[in-house]
Protein backbone atom coordinates (compact mmCIF):
# COMPACT_ATOMS: atom_id res chain seq x y z
CA UNK A 1 0.00 0.00 0.00
CA UNK A 2 1.05 3.53 -0.23
CA UNK A 3 0.31 6.22 1.81
CA UNK A 4 0.21 10.47 1.34
CA UNK A 5 2.98 11.27 -0.57
CA UNK A 6 4.50 7.91 -1.16
CA UNK A 7 4.31 6.71 -5.17
CA UNK A 8 3.20 2.91 -5.82
CA UNK A 9 6.19 1.14 -7.15
CA UNK A 10 6.37 0.18 -10.87
CA UNK A 11 7.85 -3.13 -11.56
CA UNK A 12 9.55 -3.43 -14.66
CA UNK A 13 10.90 -6.05 -17.36
CA UNK A 14 14.61 -5.56 -19.01
CA UNK A 15 15.32 -8.18 -21.77
CA UNK A 16 18.42 -8.00 -23.38
CA UNK A 17 20.92 -10.61 -24.37
CA UNK A 18 23.61 -8.67 -22.70
CA UNK A 19 23.19 -9.63 -19.10
CA UNK A 20 26.07 -6.87 -18.17
CA UNK A 21 24.40 -4.22 -19.96
CA UNK A 22 21.33 -5.31 -18.86
CA UNK A 23 22.40 -4.94 -14.94
CA UNK A 24 24.05 -1.81 -15.56
CA UNK A 25 20.87 -0.57 -17.37
CA UNK A 26 18.76 -1.80 -13.86
CA UNK A 27 20.60 -0.20 -11.98
CA UNK A 28 20.44 3.10 -13.73
CA UNK A 29 17.59 3.19 -14.22
CA UNK A 30 16.52 2.61 -10.35
CA UNK A 31 18.98 5.04 -9.87
CA UNK A 32 17.30 7.77 -12.24
CA UNK A 33 14.04 6.56 -10.10
CA UNK A 34 13.29 5.23 -7.16
CA UNK A 35 10.01 4.40 -7.89
CA UNK A 36 11.18 1.64 -10.36
CA UNK A 37 12.21 -2.35 -9.81
CA UNK A 38 13.74 -3.28 -12.73
CA UNK A 39 13.92 -7.28 -13.09
CA UNK A 40 16.32 -8.38 -15.68
CA UNK A 41 16.21 -11.46 -18.67
CA UNK A 42 18.87 -12.40 -20.84
CA UNK A 43 16.31 -14.03 -23.29
CA UNK A 44 12.69 -13.12 -24.60
CA UNK A 45 11.82 -16.71 -23.71
CA UNK A 46 12.87 -16.06 -19.87
CA UNK A 47 11.42 -12.74 -20.35
CA UNK A 48 7.69 -14.35 -20.81
CA UNK A 49 8.54 -17.10 -18.03
CA UNK A 50 8.94 -13.98 -15.91
CA UNK A 51 5.86 -12.29 -17.15
CA UNK A 52 4.04 -15.81 -16.20
CA UNK A 53 5.10 -16.06 -12.73
CA UNK A 54 5.04 -12.26 -11.15
CA UNK A 55 3.36 -9.32 -12.10
CA UNK A 56 5.16 -6.02 -13.94
CA UNK A 57 3.56 -3.13 -14.96
CA UNK A 58 5.86 -2.33 -17.80
CA UNK A 59 8.24 -4.36 -19.84
CA UNK A 60 11.77 -2.85 -22.03
CA UNK A 61 13.33 -4.53 -24.54
CA UNK A 62 15.92 -5.01 -26.96
CA UNK A 63 15.69 -5.63 -30.44
CA UNK A 64 18.87 -8.15 -31.73
CA UNK A 65 18.23 -11.02 -30.12
CA UNK A 66 19.39 -14.27 -30.97
CA UNK A 67 16.57 -17.00 -31.71
CA UNK A 68 13.87 -13.76 -31.24
CA UNK A 69 13.75 -10.47 -32.33
CA UNK A 70 12.30 -7.61 -29.74
CA UNK A 71 9.20 -7.35 -32.02
CA UNK A 72 9.10 -10.98 -31.70
CA UNK A 73 9.41 -10.87 -28.55
CA UNK A 74 6.64 -7.77 -28.22
CA UNK A 75 4.02 -10.33 -30.63
CA UNK A 76 4.46 -13.11 -27.71
CA UNK A 77 3.51 -10.48 -25.02
CA UNK A 78 0.78 -8.88 -26.83
CA UNK A 79 -0.64 -12.38 -27.27
CA UNK A 80 -0.94 -12.50 -23.58
CA UNK A 81 -0.61 -8.85 -22.14
CA UNK A 82 -2.36 -7.34 -24.76
CA UNK A 83 -2.69 -3.59 -22.81
CA UNK A 84 0.59 -3.86 -21.02
CA UNK A 85 3.16 -1.36 -21.77
CA UNK A 86 6.08 -2.33 -24.24
CA UNK A 87 8.79 -0.20 -25.09
CA UNK A 88 11.56 -1.37 -27.60
CA UNK A 89 14.87 0.55 -26.47
CA UNK A 90 17.51 -0.77 -29.12
CA UNK A 91 20.44 0.60 -30.81
CA UNK A 92 18.81 -1.06 -34.00
CA UNK A 93 16.48 1.43 -35.40
CA UNK A 94 15.55 2.21 -38.52
CA UNK A 95 12.02 3.25 -40.37
CA UNK A 96 11.09 -0.20 -41.07
CA UNK A 97 11.63 -1.56 -37.40
CA UNK A 98 9.92 1.52 -36.03
CA UNK A 99 6.86 0.43 -38.41
CA UNK A 100 7.12 -2.97 -37.44
CA UNK A 101 7.08 -2.79 -33.75
CA UNK A 102 4.15 0.16 -33.98
CA UNK A 103 2.15 -2.52 -36.06
CA UNK A 104 2.13 -4.87 -33.54
CA UNK A 105 1.73 -3.08 -30.97
CA UNK A 106 4.43 -0.73 -29.08
CA UNK A 107 3.66 1.50 -26.50
CA UNK A 108 6.70 3.75 -26.94
CA UNK A 109 10.29 3.50 -29.45
CA UNK A 110 13.81 4.33 -28.62
CA UNK A 111 16.86 4.26 -29.24
CA UNK A 112 20.22 4.01 -27.35
CA UNK A 113 22.49 6.76 -26.79
CA UNK A 114 25.85 7.59 -25.20
CA UNK A 115 26.01 8.87 -21.86
CA UNK A 116 23.54 8.64 -18.99
CA UNK A 117 21.07 11.10 -19.62
CA UNK A 118 19.24 7.88 -21.63
CA UNK A 119 18.59 6.42 -18.49
CA UNK A 120 16.58 9.69 -17.32
CA UNK A 121 14.83 9.78 -20.64
CA UNK A 122 13.90 5.76 -20.36
CA UNK A 123 12.48 6.09 -17.20
CA UNK A 124 10.36 9.17 -18.09
CA UNK A 125 9.16 7.03 -21.04
CA UNK A 126 8.43 4.26 -18.59
CA UNK A 127 6.66 6.26 -15.92
CA UNK A 128 4.44 7.90 -19.07
CA UNK A 129 3.27 4.72 -20.06
CA UNK A 130 2.41 2.79 -17.12
CA UNK A 131 0.90 6.29 -15.45
CA UNK A 132 -1.12 6.29 -18.89
CA UNK A 133 -2.17 2.77 -18.85
CA UNK A 134 -3.18 3.15 -15.22
CA UNK A 135 -5.39 5.85 -15.36
CA UNK A 136 -6.88 3.97 -18.53
CA UNK A 137 -7.50 0.71 -16.39
CA UNK A 138 -9.16 2.71 -13.72
CA UNK A 139 -11.77 5.17 -15.97
CA UNK A 140 -12.63 1.58 -17.54
CA UNK A 141 -13.02 0.41 -13.56
CA UNK A 142 -15.20 3.25 -13.13
CA UNK A 143 -17.07 2.93 -16.24
CA UNK A 144 -17.67 -1.16 -15.65
CA UNK A 145 -19.17 0.00 -12.28
CA UNK A 146 -21.30 2.52 -13.21
CA UNK A 147 -22.43 0.01 -16.09
CA UNK A 148 -23.42 -2.22 -13.14
CA UNK A 149 -25.08 -0.24 -11.01
CA UNK A 150 -27.07 1.11 -14.12
CA UNK A 151 -28.24 -1.59 -15.30
CA UNK A 152 -31.09 -2.14 -12.88
CA UNK A 153 -32.17 1.61 -12.87
CA UNK A 154 -36.03 1.84 -13.69
CA UNK A 155 -35.08 5.00 -16.23
CA UNK A 156 -34.25 3.98 -19.66
CA UNK A 157 -30.06 4.35 -19.56
CA UNK A 158 -27.92 4.01 -22.49
CA UNK A 159 -24.59 4.80 -24.02
CA UNK A 160 -23.59 5.83 -27.30
CA UNK A 161 -20.17 5.80 -29.27
CA UNK A 162 -18.98 8.99 -31.18
CA UNK A 163 -20.59 7.30 -34.28
CA UNK A 164 -24.05 7.22 -32.70
CA UNK A 165 -23.67 3.39 -32.16
CA UNK A 166 -24.81 2.06 -28.99
CA UNK A 167 -22.45 0.43 -26.16
CA UNK A 168 -24.19 0.29 -23.84
CA UNK A 169 -27.74 -0.43 -22.23
CA UNK A 170 -29.48 -1.08 -19.00
CA UNK A 171 -32.61 -3.70 -19.08
CA UNK A 172 -35.19 -0.97 -19.08
CA UNK A 173 -33.87 0.49 -22.10
CA UNK A 174 -33.62 -2.69 -24.16
CA UNK A 175 -37.34 -3.37 -23.19
CA UNK A 176 -38.45 0.16 -24.17
CA UNK A 177 -36.51 1.04 -27.67
CA UNK A 178 -37.58 -3.26 -28.41
CA UNK A 179 -33.58 -4.72 -28.42
CA UNK A 180 -31.97 -8.00 -27.57
CA UNK A 181 -28.73 -7.54 -25.24
CA UNK A 182 -27.22 -9.34 -27.99
CA UNK A 183 -27.90 -6.98 -30.86
CA UNK A 184 -27.35 -3.31 -28.93
CA UNK A 185 -24.32 -2.81 -30.77
CA UNK A 186 -25.89 -3.51 -33.96
CA UNK A 187 -27.56 -0.05 -33.88
CA UNK A 188 -27.15 3.48 -34.02
CA UNK A 189 -29.61 6.41 -32.16
CA UNK A 190 -31.09 7.00 -35.48
CA UNK A 191 -32.04 3.57 -36.83
CA UNK A 192 -33.68 2.58 -40.03
CA UNK A 193 -36.37 0.66 -38.03
CA UNK A 194 -37.17 3.82 -36.35
CA UNK A 195 -39.00 6.54 -37.72
CA UNK A 196 -38.80 9.21 -35.26
CA UNK A 197 -40.81 12.38 -35.19
CA UNK A 198 -41.61 15.20 -32.80
CA UNK A 199 -45.26 15.11 -31.12
CA UNK A 200 -47.32 16.05 -34.44
CA UNK A 201 -45.48 13.06 -36.12
CA UNK A 202 -43.25 15.22 -37.96
CA UNK A 203 -40.10 14.02 -39.10
CA UNK A 204 -37.14 15.71 -36.69
CA UNK A 205 -33.49 16.74 -38.91
CA UNK A 206 -30.66 14.72 -37.88
CA UNK A 207 -28.77 17.42 -36.22
CA UNK A 208 -31.61 18.32 -34.04
CA UNK A 209 -31.49 14.94 -32.24
CA UNK A 210 -30.38 14.75 -28.57
CA UNK A 211 -27.58 12.77 -29.86
CA UNK A 212 -26.44 14.70 -32.61
CA UNK A 213 -26.75 18.29 -30.16
CA UNK A 214 -25.40 16.58 -27.33
CA UNK A 215 -21.99 15.29 -29.34
CA UNK A 216 -21.66 18.28 -31.66
CA UNK A 217 -21.85 21.37 -29.39
CA UNK A 218 -20.27 19.53 -25.95
CA UNK A 219 -23.27 20.27 -23.46
CA UNK A 220 -25.81 18.26 -21.35
CA UNK A 221 -29.71 17.99 -23.01
CA UNK A 222 -32.92 18.26 -21.22
CA UNK A 223 -36.41 17.06 -21.43
CA UNK A 224 -36.17 16.91 -25.08
CA UNK A 225 -39.47 14.74 -26.09
CA UNK A 226 -40.08 13.47 -29.15
CA UNK A 227 -41.39 9.68 -30.74
CA UNK A 228 -40.33 6.63 -32.29
CA UNK A 229 -42.31 4.83 -34.75
CA UNK A 230 -41.57 0.89 -35.16
CA UNK A 231 -42.56 -0.44 -38.65
CA UNK A 232 -45.65 -2.56 -37.01
CA UNK A 233 -47.00 0.98 -36.08
CA UNK A 234 -45.99 0.66 -32.32
CA UNK A 235 -45.20 4.43 -30.96
CA UNK A 236 -43.77 5.46 -27.88
CA UNK A 237 -43.17 9.40 -26.79
CA UNK A 238 -39.76 9.42 -25.26
CA UNK A 239 -38.09 12.47 -23.27
CA UNK A 240 -34.79 12.33 -23.51
CA UNK A 241 -31.61 13.85 -21.11
CA UNK A 242 -28.46 13.48 -22.62
CA UNK A 243 -24.80 14.55 -21.45
CA UNK A 244 -21.55 14.29 -22.88
CA UNK A 245 -18.44 11.87 -21.76
CA UNK A 246 -15.33 12.93 -21.98
CA UNK A 247 -11.59 11.79 -22.66
CA UNK A 248 -8.94 12.41 -20.40
CA UNK A 249 -8.20 15.11 -22.95
CA UNK A 250 -11.49 16.61 -22.52
CA UNK A 251 -12.72 15.59 -25.87
CA UNK A 252 -15.99 14.27 -26.41
CA UNK A 253 -15.66 10.43 -26.23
Amino acid sequence: MTGPGTAARIDVLHVDDEPDLADLTAELLERADAQLAVHTAAHPDEGLRLLADRSVACVVSDQDMPGRTGIEFLEAVRETHPDLPFILYTGEGSERIAADAIAAGVTDYLRKSVGPDQYDVLANRIRNAVAARRATAEVERRRHRSEQLLKTVPSCVVRLDLEGRFVFANDRALEVLGLERDAVTDRTYNDPEWRITDLDGDPIPDAELPFRRVRDAGEPVYGVRHRIEWPDGTRKTLSVNGAPLFDADGAVE
